[in-house]
């Protein structure tokens, strides 16, 4: 990862073989134009030589629509998709502009080179806050090369690839962040200075951490979204499904973290220091 004022980050991750086949066919460039060019209005606007190479120069006005498509298929890893899903009202406010060219040779119609050409414009309004003030315009413009079809690749990696960070590290590490910052925010709503009985055998459920104090009923919500007793009493202070009326209904209950189970365990202290047992990844 390249940010502009900031060292390069060399990240890493385990992947399957055929994870690897699923994920190389969603990252071609050169597929990805394809894609674009099957999905937009053509024109072609002369001929240019690139690399030696006679080509014909096609004008794109490309479908917004599958061009999101594209996009999300290019930011897939392993079949997880990192941005988010996206309407095209959202498109049609954030991009005021998008044009491409492709030049594509005559003797083999692969593609050879391509030009891409975007404004965005992020207003409060399209990332949904009105309330906020101020925008941002981005002007990008993209270069692609395409050659050497087929011919063998001979990869070096780079010496500081070597201490590359697993992805699968920064999780578990952005996880155990989350759980912390929870149960942090848990003590001070509830006044704790420290947890009456806090969780000494590792565990994932969060709708039994940082605390299992005797001191009520366990509220659970059904799947129609209401609050039963179950089991014995245990209703301590929860990061999932905390119950801070004491009502036993399902209006008092809150979600310090967005879901039951963590993939790591944890134990906790009575001061609320989280330790991670296992990174579940």
């Amino acid at each position: 990862t390249d940010m502009l004022g900031m060292e390069p980050t060399w990240m890493k991750s385990e992947i399957s073989e055929a994870d690897w086949e699923e994920v190389s066919e969603g990252m071609s460039q050169a597929e990805s134009q394809l894609e674009l060019l099957q999905g937009a209005q053509v024109e072609v606007i002369g001929s240019e030589t690139v690399k030696g190479i006679d080509c014909y120069v096609l004008q794109l006005t490309p479908d917004m629509g599958q061009l999101w498509q594209t996009v999300m298929q290019q930011t897939q890893v392993a079949g997880e998709e990192i941005l988010p899903e996206v309407d095209e009202i959202f498109l049609e406010e954030v991009f005021r502009s998008f044009s491409v060219k492709q030049w594509v040779a005559k003797d083999t119609y692969f593609l050879t080179k391509a030009e891409i050409d975007m404004v965005m414009k992020l207003t409060p309004e399209a990332l949904g806050f009105p309330e906020e003030e101020g925008e941002m315009t981005m002007n990008i413009t993209m270069t692609l090369l395409a050659y050497d079809y087929n011919e063998p690749v001979s990869i070096e990696l780079p010496p500081e690839a070597e201490e590359a960070t697993g992805m699968e590290s920064e999780a578990a590490d952005t996880e155990l962040a989350n759980v912390q910052t929870a149960v942090i925010a848990l003590m001070v709503d509830n006044e704790l200075w420290e947890l009456p009985n806090p969780v000494t055998v590792a565990t994932n459920d969060m709708s039994a951490f940082p605390d299992t104090s005797i001191c009520g009923i366990d509220k659970i919500l059904d799947p129609d979204g209401n609050a039963y007793i179950a089991g014995q009493d245990k209703d301590g202070y929860y990061l999932y499904q905390h119950d801070i009326t004491g009502d036993g209904t399902s209006t008092g209950l809150v979600n310090y973290v967005a879901t039951r189970y963590t993939k790591g365990t944890y134990t906790v202290d009575a001061y609320g220091t989280v330790t991670q047992v296992t990174k579940g990844v």
